[in-house]
């Protein structure tokens, strides 16, 4: 009786052990997000752009939120793209809160200064220079609904995808790295996990979370 005792319970133990360690596709599958600083996503090329952009009244793209989506099946397949609705919205809200300083850095670049908006206004048919701003930021937003396909087709360059495996908490996302490389991370107690990403410009931690 012991010794069936003993058996059955190391077939509990063992059970035990098994059902602790991992997890399956059927488990992981579903949606995750990361959030990351636009500067961060760009390469140094781009960055090159950074103080054109700032004298433009453009700096608050650099504090402008991305959201990657990494979209895992049960079938071992997985697909990161940005999420350009939310990045549109994001940089529209940003020019809102900054049209002003955005219209005065157009207007310094073709050498306008503050002496002369009230005049200008008036010559372009605006009771003050607040209405004329108005106007120029209402022109910058459609410009920008406008131009939200070809911002979408841009994005489709920044797509990744293809398999991933599973090993115990560990997972391995093939091709995810810009040279080509898999990308590896590690499940946390709260179904997050993190994962280098290399390259040639760049080298950022993602942490997704569902």
């Amino acid at each position: 009786m012991k010794t069936g005792m003993k058996v059955l319970g190391g077939t509990v133990v063992a059970m035990a052990l098994l059902s602790g360690c991992g997890r399956s596709m059927k488990d992981v599958a579903g949606e995750y997000t990361s959030t990351l600083k636009f500067e961060d996503i760009m390469s140094e090329e781009d960055k090159s752009d950074i103080e054109a952009l700032e004298q433009q009244g453009m700096g608050f793209l650099m504090d402008t939120n991305v959201t990657l989506v990494l979209t895992l099946d049960e079938d071992g397949n997985y697909k990161m793209a940005p999420d350009a609705e939310k990045l549109m919205a994001d940089f529209k809200s940003g020019l809102e809160e900054n049209g002003d300083s955005v219209v005065k850095a157009v207007l310094t670049a073709q050498n306008i200064d503050e002496s002369q908006y009230e005049s200008i206004s008036k010559t372009a048919g605006y009771d003050s220079f607040q209405d004329f701003s108005d106007y120029l930021i209402g022109e910058m937003m459609g410009s920008l609904d406008s131009a939200m396909d070809g911002f979408r087709d841009s994005l489709k360059d920044s797509e990744v995808g293809g398999e991933y495996t599973l090993s115990g908490d560990k997972i391995t996302l093939s091709n995810f790295n810009a040279d080509g490389s898999d990308g590896k991370g590690k499940f946390d107690s709260d179904d997050s996990f993190s994962i280098s990403e290399t390259g040639p410009d760049s080298d950022l931690t993602l942490t997704f979370k569902k």
